[in-house]
């Protein structure tokens, strides 16, 4: 994501709540989760409920990683706005990327 000319937090080892209240406070474009494993996912759902509860913003939730491969339907289990295999994908979905791949919006 940084490779596209956007501002990245990283938020490992946080409460759901706490990645909530970040994204209360902060205007951030998109939302990205990664999870690697089935186990994961009930993590990334009970985050995506939290950030949908506490956010005041309309925030693009993203989820990607290894799980993607899997081919369930993860944007229904999870509650994502989207499932995607790569970064320009993802950005390109929450409309910070045109399709040739130039920044169009500086995101934090």
């Amino acid at each position: 994501i940084r490779r596209h000319g956007f501002e990245v937090d990283i938020a490992m080892d946080l409460h759901p709540r706490q990645v909530a209240e970040k994204v209360r406070k902060t205007r951030y474009h998109m939302v990205g989760i990664t999870a690697s494993g089935r186990r994961s996912l009930a993590s990334a759902k009970e985050l995506v409920e939290i950030i949908r509860t506490f956010a005041t913003r309309v925030t693009h939730i993203v989820l990607g990683g290894s799980i993607v491969e899997g081919g369930t339907n993860l944007k229904a289990m999870t509650g994502v706005d989207h499932v995607l295999f790569d970064v320009p994908s993802a950005l390109r979905a929450c409309g910070l990327l045109e399709e040739d791949e130039t920044a169009v919006h500086d995101a934090p």
